[in-house]
């Protein structure tokens, strides 16, 4: 399905951020993460130069059956300090702590954007199941189908979250009916502030993980991380495997070609149609793309799509 505009602005209308709520903790609680925050605002003071210096990374090419494809390769720890330079600057721990708490009153255009499309293409394909199955080539497609479109839906699971946005939102908003919720990121901090507010916050590397507990999962938004793996289709493959048959998966990348831009901790890039030939061969189903970036955005690609 390819969706315009016209398609989803109406549920876009409809996204209202949630109240602020009340914020109280107590700092002292925070011991950990204040080693982290201030190992992170030491490599801050030079512009992170020495975690995106060229030096500490290998630039290698990975073929795939649609064409060769340039990324970086580096260590777990470099990983680790190149994403999080392009998490959001604080200048206290105690600043950092009251904007995750209230990050969900302050949805951005991109936020929103996500959530319309797939709030719309979900609503879609339930509204029209029966033209979508008759399309499914096997059969295990069409209980693919029914388990993402027919079942009732539970568990919503955020990869790289930095911060509970989202999940706040789908919390809070009740939209689509989830109930359970999981975020899901690279970095120690950030799980360590969400875990303490009360979410289901947990650490994890995509680049070497060999599992992923999805199981209960049935969307799983993945906004600009693929691009952040050295080699994301083995990534997809090792998602697909962990979780259940019929999860439905939104997916966005943006569109670029060449080496990746380090500057924007990026380790791969993905050029024009890259995702769906990834998603095909990880055996997920494609169910609708959109290239409708957000204002003042990247070109992008997005992507809702199931596990077989």
């Amino acid at each position: 399905m390819n969706f315009n505009k016209s398609a989803f602005e109406q549920a876009l209308e409809n996204i209202n951020p949630a109240p602020l709520p009340e914020i109280n903790f107590n700092i002292e609680e925070y011991e950990d993460e204040k080693i982290l925050f201030e190992e992170i605002s030491e490599l801050r003071k030079n512009n992170w130069g020495e975690i995106r210096d060229i030096s500490n990374f290998e630039v290698i090419t990975r073929e795939y059956s649609f064409g060769n494809r340039s990324c970086y390769k580096t260590s777990e720890k470099n990983n680790y300090l190149l994403q999080a330079s392009r998490n959001p600057s604080y200048f206290t721990l105690e600043e950092m702590i009251r904007n995750s708490a209230t990050c969900v009153s302050r949805l951005d255009d991109p936020d929103r954007v996500r959530i319309s499309e797939a709030s719309t293409v979900i609503e879609k394909v339930r509204e029209n199941i029966v033209e979508f199955k008759a399309q499914a080539a096997t059969e295990q497609e069409r209980n693919a189908l029914n388990l993402a479109f027919t079942e009732p839906n539970v568990g919503l699971v955020e990869l790289g979250f930095k911060e509970p946005r989202l999940l706040g939102y789908y919390k809070n908003s009740q939209d689509l009916g989830f109930s359970k919720f999981i975020g899901y990121d690279i970095s120690p901090l950030l799980v360590g502030i969400a875990s303490k507010l009360g979410w289901d916050a947990r650490t994890i590397d995509l680049n070497t993980a060999k599992e992923i507990d999805l199981q209960e999962a049935n969307l799983v938004l993945a906004y600009h991380v693929l691009d952040r793996l050295s080699d994301p289709l083995s990534v997809l493959k090792m998602l697909k495997e962990n979780c259940s048959p019929g999860t439905k998966f939104h997916f966005e990348v943006p569109t670029e070609s060449g080496i990746p831009r380090l500057r924007y901790s990026k380790l791969s890039s993905f050029e024009k149609g890259d995702l769906q030939q990834m998603l095909i061969e990880a055996e997920f189903i494609p169910i609708s793309f959109s290239n409708i970036p957000c204002p003042n955005g990247p070109d992008i690609e997005r992507i809702m799509a199931i596990s077989k």
